[in-house]
């Protein structure tokens, strides 16, 4: 309870200013440039990845610092591991989540989630799962081969598979026949005829938006919303 707890109260208050003022240094700088990617099978398990352009990341690194001290004052906080590794310019910090939720622990395949916050002076970028740091730091070389590219102002692809059957692990130990079927609902789709793609262009006076579904994925789609509504699946071609 904050109120019983000033220097918790203290803290907090810190890290609500530390983050408004990164905010607001990131603003005046007119610049907005940010990526996110959720990983959902492979051998490694679900991973995230995300980076952003931020200024004032010192704002950050002291707003972790109030946080490690909360975790020494209480012991439901993670600890926080600082330092715990360095790719290019990025420094990385580590936090290791344990996962209560038996079923969250089935779905993500392990009894915690490793999050690496990695900071250079421009930049942060965070990974959540098994092995994710070495997926972000790959994402990191990429990125800084690559260069500066021309890019949409905003963009995103999903893949509609993978989701699925994320949802159908959940549901395996309570609902097996629903989450064979859902299985079912998105054999056919791959990594080429599963996605969802937006596109976001500036116009004069506005924005203008783009959504294409591939004609698998509506197919798909409609399967799992009979299931839904209790009458079973039809996902052949009509």
């Amino acid at each position: 309870n904050l109120s019983n707890n000033p220097k918790m109260k203290d803290a907090v208050n810190r890290i609500l200013d530390n983050i408004f003022a990164m905010v607001e240094e990131t603003v005046k700088t007119g610049k907005t440039d940010s990526a996110m990617s959720v990983v959902m099978e492979g051998d490694q398990g679900p991973r995230l990845l995300m980076a952003s352009h931020v200024a004032g990341t010192d704002k950050l690194e002291d707003t972790l610092q109030e946080l490690a001290t909360m975790a020494e004052q209480d012991g439901d906080f993670p600890e926080i591991k600082f330092d715990v590794d360095k790719h290019r310019s990025v420094r990385f910090h580590q936090v290791v989540i344990p996962i209560a939720d038996a079923k969250a622990r089935k779905a993500l395949g392990t009894g915690e989630i490793n999050i690496f916050i990695g900071l250079s002076k421009t930049a942060m970028c965070l990974s959540a799962g098994d092995s994710s740091a070495d997926s972000l730091k790959k994402a990191i070389d990429a990125s800084a081969d690559a260069g500066m590219q021309p890019v949409d102002p905003a963009s995103f692809t999903v893949h509609v598979a993978p989701i699925v059957r994320a949802v159908a692990s959940v549901m395996e130990q309570d609902e097996p026949e629903k989450a064979g079927q859902l299985r079912e609902a998105v054999k056919e789709l791959n990594g080429e005829n599963d996605t969802l793609t937006g596109i976001g262009r500036a116009i004069k006076d506005g924005f203008a938006y783009r959504l294409e579904l591939k004609e698998d994925v509506i197919r798909a789609i409609g399967a799992i919303v009979r299931l839904a509504q209790g009458q079973g699946f039809a996902t052949s071609a009509p």
